[in-house]
């Protein structure tokens, strides 16, 4: 490999910035340049680099401008939901045709689900106090695992009559879509689900240095 001394390098770069120049190179120095380039490539380049600006004296800086504070208008549609068309089936009727017969083929119902409706006692109710009632519902698979179907919140008058006694909570209602079945995809299969309650006074006749508002 031949090497020039009028101011070229064989591998690293120059003084001034010139990089290496190969004449007639055979394949070990080809494949030594390469690995040179490389690693000069690899290195990052110039960083932290910060620009000064210095006003000529023959200007001045006699105010800055408040840049603007711009606004952007997004129109959001609400949501929707819509239940899907079930797609026609296409029947011909002849010109002097009175009546016809046409099988339909296999017709399934559609958006099918349950309402479950449940009823419960509250046990030994003080007179004059409001409760606080929550219901929470989960389905239970096959494997045990819970999936959350809903939670109904009430807010149970208070009864007056004397001494404690039993209210009854009836019609606490729960939709179920059949798309949310989780033990088989069939609609006359087996669903099971767990109700919690959760339960208590709203009054308690504690008035913090008079600053409640008892309401009944």
């Amino acid at each position: 490999m031949k090497k020039f001394t009028g101011g070229l390098c064989r591998r690293e770069p120059c003084a001034r910035g010139r990089w290496p120049v190969a004449v007639t190179p055979d394949a070990a120095d080809l494949e030594t340049l390469f690995a040179d380039l490389a690693k000069n490539i690899s290195k990052p380049g110039a960083t932290n680099i910060v620009i000064v600006d210095k006003v000529n004296p023959d200007f001045e800086i006699v105010s800055v401008g408040t840049p603007p504070a711009p606004t952007i208008l997004a129109d959001c549609p609400e949501p929707e939901f819509s239940e899907d068309c079930r797609q026609p089936v296409r029947v011909k009727l002849e010109g002097c045709q009175d009546t016809a017969e046409y099988d339909l083929g296999d017709v399934y119902l559609e958006s099918q689900g349950k309402i479950l409706e449940l009823d419960l006692t509250l046990k030994n109710i003080c007179p004059g106090k409001r409760v606080a009632l929550a219901v929470i519902l989960t389905e239970v698979d096959s494997y045990g695992t819970e999936y959350p179907r809903g939670m109904k919140i009430l807010t149970v008058p208070a009864h007056f009559r004397t001494g404690c006694q039993d209210i009854s909570v009836r019609c606490i209602k729960f939709v179920l879509p059949d798309d949310l079945n989780v033990s088989c995809s069939a609609r006359c299969c087996e669903r099971n689900f767990k109700a919690r309650v959760i339960s208590h006074y709203i009054d308690s006749g504690f008035d913090c240095c008079g600053n409640v508002q008892v309401t009944v």
